[in-house]
């Protein structure tokens, strides 16, 4: 799987259906981290910074369903 963000370096809002794509390529980068035999020092890293992208990603969409 080739992950490249959904969006450019430059200051824009994500759209919904960017921040749904992003949040799918994260739960399976980390998937895919947690089946390794044991992660190393620069994957435990990764895990923590995908895990608070995750979540951050998804309060963001909360954030948006609560105003639909």
């Amino acid at each position: 799987m080739d992950y490249a963000p959904s969006f450019a370096a430059k200051d824009r809002v994500l759209r919904t259906e960017e921040l749904r794509h992003d949040l799918f390529k994260i739960e399976y980068l980390l998937t895919t981290l947690r089946s390794a035999p044991s992660p190393a020092a620069a994957e435990a890293y990764d895990i923590g910074w995908l895990r608070g992208r995750q979540r951050f990603l998804s309060s963001v969409l909360a954030a948006r369903r609560a105003f639909d």
